[in-house]
């Protein structure tokens, strides 16, 4: 598959490039504002491809199946519109749009290309097992769940409408993706200067509910990540994104047997990682090769440009609610 790159920032280096080269892309275009970093990109992804300044003349250029972009936000609107245009298969990284109305008129540029919003925490294997957890009804119904992220953003998010587009959109979208549509939301916040606390209560219309509680605050040296969802008849407990614990329902039993039962799941520690453990445990490998299957006939994608705009609608929700 032919693709080609728009954009190559610290972000792209550092994940994207990587994930891309995993996934096995051959990309044969790399475009940036400077012709030399185009060539330094198209040298780190091992690629004997064309440099570009222009992406307009890349699309005229090359013959490509699929463009991957990683711009600023209010830069990639323009992009993604040429890109469609040209007939292209498009990644791009979130948030798409800046605004719901901007998501939905995107969306609505798509005609039968393959299209995918940078949600890749969709992809990290800790979700995607809890995703099958809830698909295959091992354990019934839904009943509750709690999602706690906390993280110092102050650096690029500078209100609340920041801090939900840029950073706490993964949560939020991964809400949507393993709990469904929300129904209902109310909601308190405390801000200063410096500061963003958010506590959510959500009813969903599968009729489960929830807890969200949103941080950002510079006492945090690290991101802290963890959702418990509460069935008929188990617990799951994602921690920080490494470790998927279940605790199963049991009959009444006796404190003087060992009948009750975790289960426990975890990537093994391995030197043979090379690096690449967080870049696969974050979902980054996944969503590009989810990305490349889809594009070449494969499965259809699981965040398209049509369900980012649920997910921006869900920020918006609650940015209304909390305003």
């Amino acid at each position: 598959m032919r693709a080609a790159l728009i954009g190559a920032g610290f972000h792209a280096r550092t994940n994207l490039f990587p994930a891309m080269k995993e996934a096995d892309f051959e990309i044969v275009a790399v475009t940036t504002r400077s012709l030399e970093s185009a060539e330094r990109a198209l040298r780190d992804l091992g690629s004997t491809g064309r440099a570009y300044t222009d992406y307009t003349e890349m699309l005229t250029q090359e013959q490509v199946e699929a463009v991957i972009i990683c711009l600023q936000p209010a830069d990639q609107i323009e992009v993604v519109r040429s890109c469609l245009a040209a007939g292209c298969a498009v990644y791009v990284e979130k948030p798409l749009g800046l605004s719901v109305g901007q998501a939905e008129e995107l969306a609505g540029l798509v005609t039968n290309q393959v299209t995918s919003v940078g949600f890749m925490k969709r992809y990290a294997p800790v979700y995607t097992k809890l995703k099958q957890v809830l698909v295959q009804n091992t354990y019934g119904n839904l009943r509750s769940f709690e999602l706690r992220f906390a993280c110092d953003a102050s650096g690029f998010c500078h209100d609340r409408t920041d801090f939900l587009s840029l950073a706490a959109i993964h949560q939020l979208d991964l809400i949507r993706f393993l709990a469904g549509e929300v129904e209902e939301i109310t909601g308190m916040s405390l801000e200063t200067d410096e500061e963003l606390h958010l506590q959510l209560s959500l009813r969903m219309k599968n009729g489960a509910v929830g807890q969200v509680t949103l941080i950002n605050a510079p006492l945090y040296t690290g991101e802290v990540e963890e959702l418990t969802l509460r069935f008929e008849q188990a617990v799951c407990r994602v921690e920080e994104m490494e470790r998927l614990i279940i605790e199963e329902k049991q009959e009444p039993t006796s404190w003087q047997e060992l009948n009750a039962r975790q289960m426990y799941y975890r990537s093994p520690m391995s030197t043979m990682s090379g690096g690449m453990k967080d870049l696969y445990m974050r979902g980054f490998v996944g969503e590009m090769q989810h990305f490349k299957a889809a594009v070449e006939g494969g499965d259809a994608s699981r965040s398209d440009f049509q369900d980012n705009v649920k997910t921006m609608q869900l920020i918006q929700d609650i940015l209304d609610t909390v305003r």
